[in-house]
């Protein structure tokens, strides 16, 4: 069976812009293009489209899925196996969280009694979940996972104290700044 290029937005759920776009980049060619400039798609370029809408839900660039629809089963397994420990590690992450989350709400209503270092790894779990939301994409595109998973285990498991000092430091390199800028704007 045939579709069009509305017929498979429909049917896949994304737009013909997309569909567009990735006959333009090369990544999805449609079968044919018909005598009216319709472009076709068949059973080949569905299943195609499948995988392409997979890895894109694992976060995988396209210009990694174009190599990856022309690759050897190893290297998509490889590929894979790599997103799969990222998801497994956003599920511990998320888990931890909905975990932080209920034992705060727990303490509020005066159920439970929270330590100090059970308030602070809260406190700590929610700055790690905010940055990876706001900042995660970005900031693996440049550092790349095991750098960002290794700065991650390093906020998770700084003590108190270490975060303590590193504020005041952090306060002390602002007030310094500002005390340089204001010197030599004068």
């Amino acid at each position: 069976m045939e579709y069009t290029i509305k017929q498979l937005a429909n049917l896949s759920g994304i737009s013909t812009r997309t569909l567009r776009y990735y006959d333009e980049i090369d990544l999805l060619k449609p079968k044919r293009i018909g005598e009216n400039g319709y472009r076709m798609y068949e059973t080949e370029q569905i299943n195609t489209l499948e995988q392409i809408l997979c890895y894109r839900a694992l976060g995988v660039s396209l210009e990694e899925i174009s190599h990856l629809l022309n690759a050897e089963n190893t290297e998509k397994e490889r590929v894979l196996q790599k997103h799969l420990i990222v998801l497994s590690e956003r599920k511990a992450e998320i888990e931890l969280s909905i975990e932080n989350v209920s034992k705060t709400i727990l303490f509020l209503r005066g159920d439970i009694i929270m330590t100090n270092e059970e308030k602070f790894k809260v406190m700590k779990q929610t700055i790690l979940s905010e940055t990876e939301q706001t900042y995660g994409d970005e900031l693996r595109q440049i550092y790349g996972d095991a750098m960002m998973l290794d700065a991650n285990k390093k906020l998770s498991d700084m003590s108190r104290e270490i975060w303590v000092l590193q504020e005041s430091l952090e306060k002390e390199i602002r007030l310094l700044l500002e005390n340089a800028l204001k010197t030599k704007k004068s």
